[in-house]
């Protein structure tokens, strides 16, 4: 009776660490991706901090993009 009630203890005692543990890690799984998530939000605001957009006078290298900007209606 008394092995059996030690086993009984073992039992709970490791099905109480089992469930600690994967409550552990669905914890750290939901910080990774917020970690994750946060870094790549911060990257695109950095992306976008260091990207200007084009002038409207900018010249285009390009004959095949044309001019940077209309100089209104042909006459």
């Amino acid at each position: 009776a008394d092995e059996e009630a030690q086993l009984r203890w073992a039992m709970e005692e490791s099905l109480q660490m089992a469930e600690g543990g994967r409550a552990a890690g669905r914890r750290l799984e939901q910080q990774s991706a917020e970690d994750i998530q946060q870094f790549y939000q911060q990257s695109q605001k950095k992306a976008g901090a260091e990207k200007e957009p084009p002038s409207a006078s900018t010249f285009l290298d390009s004959d095949e993009e044309g001019c940077a900007w209309d100089s209104g209606p042909e006459e």
